[in-house]
């Protein structure tokens, strides 16, 4: 089998404000993509033994760019620093790029009926190059980094009877950058109680060395980036997770329940200093600046950018109805949950939500088959996400903010599509109805802080989802 794939986004976004002495307008432009390809070969050797191999490569390009003018329309003081031009450019530069190449063997060999063994490893290499800079003069981090991940797992399923099953796993997992070798135990049961009703649960450890800084300084679309785990700045990511289930299924009717809870270490966030905090004295944070003034040292080197690690957890509960009939099925979903982290340089390392915390979040989905017609509608409301209104910054680096949230998210989508058979090809030809009652909702807001010689104020532009729209698309198989 051969897979292949490719995307590509654009997003462009425009914001303007003034106050008493200033006018400005800022311009965010981020195009990213995904692209990849890989290759699988499966074999049965006999009736108990299956391997799968698989060897690929993918890939991932983001590009961000803000540009910001501020026009000054009242003259500064003579011996002022602020702001010398009338109209004055400001422009900062991101790109990040991750590349993937990858091996892996997957085996399974089924011992009796009631005892199966997969087994297998993996080898990937991966790069990862981050840019980010000022003016295309003040260069924050122009990172190189590059890492092998070998890895080997075992995983025993286990049926005693006809209602329990045990999964009991381990996972070891040698990353070169760090030197070490991860221990990652992994397990699960599920028990049916009765022809109906079945439970489960799970437990398991993670390790992840490639992590997605979170970046909630900048403004644009895509503001998080990679980096790769070393033993220097950036630690491995581990995880904890603690799952447990309840299935009662009746007829038609299905209904699942599911709790979780889950604890994160080595989280980070990245903090810079804006060209808009320290107008006057900005490009003394760059190599070669001097903030002590005269023959006097600075009281300590003087860095544009750093990284601070944290933890976190999230625990929650998912609740899940569906009806399946015939021609007719649908699903009726609900979560309340929690997402917070805990940083030693923000708000005194109390807790603090995550950019993905969203404490409810309720959908429908409804599907209908009509001969070779397929309609289908989805309706979506979440709680809104949390942003950051305001913050402030300490003389020891340490950052203060102020959280709020979005408004509540609200959309309605329909969608049809049509079965066709064409010799041995199959296309199914559709059109999508996106957000039919074109409700305002908010995926992000852009906050910026305007800190200068002589004045200091504040401005956020809510960035607005998608409104009402058509897609169309096909699929087709021959």
């Amino acid at each position: 089998a051969l897979s292949l794939y490719g995307g590509k986004d654009y997003f462009r976004n425009l914001s303007s404000g003034s106050s008493n002495d200033l006018v400005f307008e800022a311009t965010d432009i981020n195009t990213w993509s995904n692209y990849g390809t890989s290759a699988s070969w499966l074999r049965q050797w006999n009736e108990s033994f299956y391997s799968s191999v698989q060897a690929g490569m993918s890939g991932y390009d983001n590009e961000a760019s803000n540009t910001t003018t501020i026009d000054r329309t009242l003259a500064p003081p003579a011996d002022s620093l602020f702001l010398p031009d009338t109209v004055n450019e400001f422009s900062t530069n991101n790109r990040n790029t991750l590349k993937d190449y990858f091996f892996s063997a997957r085996n399974s060999i089924q011992f009796s009926p009631g005892n199966q063994v997969n087994f297998g490893f993996l080898a990937r290499n991966n790069s990862i190059y981050y840019h980010k800079d000022a003016d295309e003069q003040y260069v924050y981090d122009n990172m190189n980094q590059s890492g092998w991940t070998l890895a080997t797992y075992v995983q025993d399923r286990i049926m005693t009877g006809k209602k329990l099953v045990l999964k009991p796993g381990i996972r070891f997992t040698y990353f070169n950058n760090t030197g070490q070798l991860y221990f990652e135990p992994r397990f699960s049961a599920n028990y049916s109680i009765s022809k109906t009703i079945s439970a489960r649960l799970a437990a398991g450890r993670y390790c992840q060395f490639l992590n997605q800084v979170l970046a909630q300084q900048e403004t644009g679309y895509n503001k998080n980036f990679w980096v790769m785990a070393d033993n220097d700045i950036h630690p491995v990511v581990s995880s904890n997770h603690y799952i447990g289930g309840l299935t009662l299924e009746k007829g038609r009717f299905l209904l699942d329940a599911e709790a979780y809870y889950k604890s994160f270490t080595g989280l980070q966030e990245y903090i810079y200093i804006s060209q808009f905090l320290r107008n006057t004295d900005f490009h003394n944070y760059f190599p070669g600046g001097d903030l002590g003034g005269g023959d006097e040292p600075p009281p300590q080197e003087p860095q544009p950018s750093y990284f601070i690690t944290g933890t976190g957890h999230a625990y929650g509960l998912d609740l899940m109805l569906r009806y399946k009939g015939s021609r007719y099925t649908s699903w009726l979903s609900c979560s309340t949950g929690r997402s917070i982290q805990y940083y030693d340089g923000i708000n005194d390392a109390t807790a603090v939500p995550s950019p993905e915390d969203q404490p409810y979040q309720l959908s429908w989905t409804n599907m209908v088959s009509a001969g070779k017609w397929n309609f289908g509608s989805m309706t979506f409301w979440s709680a809104g996400k949390p942003y950051i209104d305001s913050f402030t910054t300490g003389p020891d680096r340490s950052v203060y903010r102020q959280y709020k949230r979005l408004p509540a998210y609200f959309r309605t989508d329909l969608s049809v599509n049509y079965d066709l058979t064409i010799g041995k090809a199959r296309f199914k030809p559709g059109i999508a109805f996106i957000n039919i009652f074109n409700t305002q909702n908010y995926f992000d807001i852009n906050t910026r802080r305007f800190d200068f010689e002589s004045t200091s104020f504040s401005e956020a532009t809510l960035i607005r989802s998608r409104a009402f729209s058509i897609n169309a698309f096909i699929h087709f198989r021959f």
